[in-house]
């Protein structure tokens, strides 16, 4: 049988080079028998694997598909229809990843004629020369399609515990390359198939989200299927693959600035209300009666309200330079709001100066980081004490979490949005976003945190929750 060649995509799926994965152990098995690479219950050997899709692309790769092959990557690119530059699509496209999602994709699912694919196509004319395991690849591979995923459980070096976000099914998937990039909580489309006797692999097809976009990718999947009256079958499935290929490269070549707004729901806008200061004394005599101005050092005041659920949030921060006051705020709204506070206060002794409005994304673009210094270590502190310090703190900062009304929750508290049933998914959410950040950075050179006491604090059944 033909094994691939050293710079094809490698048969198992990893999505590296086949040189750069499974040749060496091709190699080292040298004369097994077709049969011999093939776990209990598979109905195809990685042997059989591998000469199936090699023929399958000599099939493709004939003149007359030829341009099939262009038409399919402009649609599969997004050509004309992805608002990224056009130089970052390509270094995306020019991706191994990127290319095995390619190639899945218009080998199984891409319609060339009538509802037929290259696959469909295939074993209608050369199916006689396959064996029995090859036809069986073709056909399994057929069956499967790319679908969206949570991942629940990371099992390093073996594979998955995924949550169908479509039908909510949780599904174990063998995969030993993604278990080093993708972490719990992580969302993407993937291409599963079952090797045959219960083994569910994840066969060449990832397309990795961020997690703060399921929600979106979600929304935008219903309408699709809503305008269109299709089901979620594996026909829908197969026809949108194109679209979650366009969903990534929007999001990771032209990522957009994320959506930021203030407690009130407004806009977050980086606000500087200015003032010219007529008595300075009396300035300060007028901020230090207000209930609503906290003193936090010389000439800085902090401007804050009582919260519904109890305690005081800030609104914005004030600093007297001389003879000019100025409000920092983080919205429009607030800055308007301020300014009609301050000049009820004080307005004898104040004059309006300007505002001025900055946008927090352009703010960030000019920005000149100053060259960064090496981090300060402690003489005589061990890797060991210094991972202890990190998780004293972090115990710290996360015991007083819980009674913290956020944002997030609407101003709730972790603790008061854990007793309702319509604040729960929220924070079961936030909680997820706790574990991703932590895994997914992993900044303390040691394990992720661990948040499951912090579940069992706000009474929440983690497993339950999650939907394992």
């Amino acid at each position: 049988m033909t094994a691939p060649g050293r710079n094809d995509p490698c048969p198992c799926g990893s999505g590296l080079k086949y040189k750069k994965c499974c040749m060496g152990k091709d190699q080292a098995r040298g004369s097994a028998s077709p049969r011999g690479d093939a776990a209990p219950g598979w109905a195809f050997s990685l042997s059989e694997r591998a000469s199936a899709i090699d023929k399958l692309m000599r099939f493709a790769r004939r003149e007359e598909f030829r341009e099939d092959w262009r038409t399919a990557f402009a649609l599969f690119s997004g050509a004309g229809l992805v608002t990224a530059p056009e130089e970052g699509i390509r270094k995306a496209m020019d991706s191994e990843m990127a290319q095995i999602n390619f190639i899945s994709w218009i080998l199984y699912d891409m319609d060339l004629e009538e509802g037929r694919s290259f696959a469909d196509l295939f074993l209608q004319r050369r199916g006689h020369d396959l064996s029995p395991g090859e036809r069986a690849y073709i056909e399994k591979a057929l069956a499967a399609h790319f679908r969206l995923y949570e991942i629940l459980e990371v099992r390093p070096g073996e594979g998955f515990t995924l949550k169908d976000l479509t039908s909510g099914e949780s599904v174990s998937a063998h995969e030993k390359t993604g278990t080093r990039f993708l972490t719990q909580w992580d969302v993407a489309a993937m291409r599963l198939m079952d090797y045959g006797g219960g083994h569910v692999c994840i066969d060449a097809g990832i397309i990795p989200f961020k997690r703060e976009d399921k929600t979106a990718l979600l929304n935008e999947m219903a309408k699709l299927r809503k305008r269109t009256g299709a089901p979620a079958d594996a026909s829908f499935f197969k026809r949108i693959v194109p679209m979650l290929n366009h969903w990534w490269l929007e999001r990771t070549v032209n990522s957009p600035f994320p959506k930021i707004v203030t407690a009130e729901g407004d806009p977050f806008l980086l606000t500087k209300v200015h003032f010219d200061v007529l008595d300075v004394n009396a300035l300060r005599r007028a901020l230090a009666a207000a209930d609503d101005f906290d003193r936090e050092e010389e000439d800085t005041w902090d401007w804050c309200e009582p919260h519904p659920e109890g305690g005081r949030r800030s609104l914005g921060h004030i600093v007297l330079k001389e003879t000019r006051l100025i409000l920092e705020v983080t919205s429009k709204e607030r800055g308007e709001r301020g300014r009609r506070r301050l000049e009820q206060l004080a307005g004898h002794v104040l004059k309006h100066r300007a505002t001025e409005h900055r946008a927090l994304e352009q703010a960030m673009k000019e920005h000149k980081p100053q060259a960064e210094e090496p981090e300060p270590g402690i003489p005589g502190l061990s890797r060991e004490e210094k991972q202890r310090l990190i998780r004293e703190w972090l115990d710290r900062h996360y015991r007083r979490w819980p009674d913290v009304p956020l944002p997030a929750l609407k101003g709730k508290t972790p603790r008061q949005a854990a007793a309702h049933a319509r604040s729960r998914p929220q924070l079961v959410d936030l909680l997820k976003s706790l574990e991703h950040n932590e895994a997914r950075g992993i900044l303390h050179d040691g394990e992720p945190y661990d948040f499951g006491w912090l579940w069992q604090e706000l009474g929440l059944d983690r497993e339950k929750e999650v939907g394992r």
